[in-house]
């Protein structure tokens, strides 16, 4: 069997083109039991609660075969567009826009083998704050700690969710991304999703509403039916016109490597594009993440994942005092595969797993891309909702990792059989498993 958009062969039982991304709509339609709120219409969407805006740094560029110096301020990144490489592959029959988009996809596996620390301990960073550090730096690989928190299960109580309702939203839009179908850019912002966070007799709970289902690629135009874009949200029983409610819980991480603090999210807690905007070049057959192409879609120190991990995410799911005991870490950002796509080093609180992590038999996983039960993580309910993919049961999830591969796309995870392989970066149906550093006892 093969994909219908670029032709390339298929896995038996694949729900999805591994190459680029494209949803096999051969899918059996699960059963809407789920009632409709037909003449639902949510509030004026308002603007979202003012933050810090999260500004990438801009770091060095490392050239190949010289030694990786942590925050080294000695280097200036690099300012002129990213070259294609002098000798170009020919590209395959079935399709141009497949080559430049690809990215390494990784099963359901954790380990973080890329980072380079500079610090394990700053005395005065959390415990100024009056904040008591969760690791000891003594714990076994494999140990779970909690820390933060994050909107996760479905409520499905019918007394809580008739009390929720009652309460009154202001609706924030998610700003999701769509297009035209076409790759050459054009992918905008929409508000046909939005979120409200509300407190019920103590406990925080995320709002959540769509009025079309979120395409798989952000190229992509939406629709407000079951078609083949339903094949994520719908796939996972969440439908459009209705009101989901999920309850904030602690979040889990898995340590790695506690003398350093490393831990890595023990599940997959949302689903987002590796970056937003994709913009194909027919002439050099690379796919670029802007319009002026000044840098490549795969790149992660421009990638919009990297800006919303330390953002959205970072602040959503931690208080001030839990910010205050994340190191802030500079990392490698080396391609999966030769030097071409190599992305500059970038300092972070919150990043994802590299290629090399998820390799890293020192933190408990398999070395080989192959199959593996070591990197299959679960989605959460409100994972699904954003359009997380699943597994035929509805359970192991695909997820990214931050590094490029050897195209101009990114890292992913194709959880459940534990594989790593190259995916395009506008895909919205993979998941996030964030990764940090926290300070030591």
């Amino acid at each position: 069997m093969r994909c219908p958009k670029c032709n390339s062969e298929l896995q038996p039982g694949a729900r999805f083109c591994s190459i680029c991304g494209t949803p096999i709509a051969n899918m059996q339609r699960p059963a809407n039991n789920t009632p409709r709120q037909p003449n639902y219409n949510p509030n004026q969407v308002k603007p979202k609660p003012g933050q810090q805006p999260f500004v990438p740094k801009q770091q060095p560029f490392i050239p190949k075969n010289q030694p990786f110096v942590p925050q080294q301020p000695a280097y200036a990144p690099k300012q002129q567009p990213p070259k294609p490489p002098t000798k170009t592959k020919k590209l395959p029959k079935w399709g141009i826009v497949t080559a430049s988009v690809l990215a390494v996809v990784v099963v359901v596996s954790v380990s973080f083998l890329g980072i380079k620390i500079s610090s394990n301990r700053d005395p005065d960073a959390s415990e100024a704050e009056g904040a008591t550090p969760v690791l000891a730096g003594d714990e076994a690989v494999g140990t779970i700690i909690e820390f933060g928190s994050y909107p996760q299960s479905k409520v499905t109580d019918s007394a809580t969710i008739s009390q929720l309702d009652s309460i009154t939203k202001d609706w924030i839009s998610y700003g999701y991304y769509s297009g035209t179908g076409e790759c050459y850019g054009g992918m905008i912002a929409s508000d046909y999703m939005k979120y409200a966070d509300i407190t019920l007799d103590g406990t925080k709970y995320r709002a959540v509403t769509f009025s079309k289902f979120r395409p798989p690629q952000t190229f992509q135009t939406f629709s407000t039916e079951y078609e083949e874009f339903e094949w994520c949200q719908g796939y996972n029983s969440y439908y459009t016109g209705n009101i989901y409610y999920f309850k904030y819980e602690s979040l889990k991480w898995r340590v790695l490597d506690a003398s350093t603090g490393l831990v890595v999210c023990d599940s997959v807690i949302d689903s987002q594009a590796y970056n937003n905007y994709y913009n194909y070049d027919r002439e050099v057959r690379y796919v670029y993440g802007d319009s002026n192409k000044t840098y490549y879609a795969n790149d992660w120190e421009h990638s919009s994942l990297r800006k919303w991990l330390n953002d959205d995410f970072y602040n959503t799911a931690f208080s001030k005092a839990q910010q205050n005991q994340i190191q802030e870490l500079t990392r490698e950002n080396k391609s999966s595969n030769g030097t071409d796509f190599n992305s500059n080093p970038t300092s972070d609180k919150i990043t994802l797993l590299s290629y090399d992590d998820v390799l890293n038999t020192s933190y408990g996983f398999s070395s080989s891309e192959e199959s593996s039960s070591t990197r299959d993580l679960q989605g959460t309910d409100y994972a699904k909702c954003q359009g997380l993919i699943t597994d035929e049961e509805g359970t192991g999830s695909a997820w990214w990792t931050r590094s490029p591969s050897d195209k101009s796309s990114g890292v992913a995870v194709e959880v459940k059989r534990g594989e790593v392989h190259a995916m395009g970066t506008l895909t919205t149906c993979f998941g996030i498993v964030p990764a940090l550093n926290l300070y030591i006892k």
